[in-house]
């Protein structure tokens, strides 16, 4: 508690968006110390975190976030649905993170372990809404090394045949062949399993109340897939 209580504290000496910032770090440590095993206590720490990381990424904090997601990956206030998508959130944070700094050899280094780390999500994931953002994840990873080879190559003089390997890698990613999940097909299975879970409300007599809700849900999430 000791904490989150001198975030609360500390919170009032920042400016606006920094205090803002602070308080929401502050409200999500104090969830994650005090959350029991309710459903809806859950549901409110899971939506604070989300909150929470997305404000630290914007912000540039990201090994912040990324003990944060730490935090949360031990906590048994989460559910397991929302446990699964750390690693991707993980991974995303890293990358982030290494494409602000100028060391090439490092940003190189961070890459490959990107590469390995989207790739083992794919493999292992059956979650098709994490599988499809790590594959577009994977996906930037390879235009990120396709950018920085042709850099480097274009400073020695030397021809672009790497460069163009990571770039076609990319596109293999999105929409391509390569074997595994990619980004198009991902999103492809997410949209047809949304498709049957729709149609198989529509073809019920009477739907309850939060049948009904659960149908809007996925009407969105169709118009998201969609668009």
């Amino acid at each position: 508690m000791e904490g989150p209580a001198k975030l609360l504290c500390y919170s009032v000496r920042f400016g606006c968006a920094g205090c803002r910032l602070v308080l929401l770090l502050s409200i999500c440590l104090l969830l994650i110390s005090l959350v029991g095993g309710s459903v809806q206590a859950e549901s409110m720490l899971e939506q604070s975190a989300s909150r929470l990381i997305t404000a630290l990424g914007e912000k540039g904090y990201h090994d912040t976030a990324i003990a944060v997601l730490d935090q949360l990956s031990r906590n048994e206030a989460v559910s397991d649905s929302f446990r699964q998508k750390i690693p991707l959130w993980r991974a995303n944070e890293r990358v982030a993170g290494i494409r602000e700094t100028s060391d090439a050899e490092q940003r190189q280094r961070a890459y490959e372990r990107a590469i390995s780390d989207f790739k083992h999500i794919l493999e292992g994931h059956h979650d098709l809404s994490v599988a499809a953002e790590a594959a577009f994840q994977l996906g930037m990873v390879f235009l990120d090394m396709g950018r920085l080879s042709r850099n480097q190559a274009a400073a020695v003089g030397k021809d672009l045949k790497e460069a163009q390997r990571f770039f076609l890698s990319a596109v293999d990613a999105f929409v391509g062949s390569r074997s595994g999940q990619t980004a198009l097909s991902a999103l492809e299975k997410e949209l047809q399993h949304v498709e049957e879970l729709i149609g198989e409300y529509r073809g019920r007599r009477v739907i309850a109340p939060d049948g009904r809700r659960e149908l809007n849900q996925l009407e969105q999430s169709r118009e998201r897939l969609r668009g």
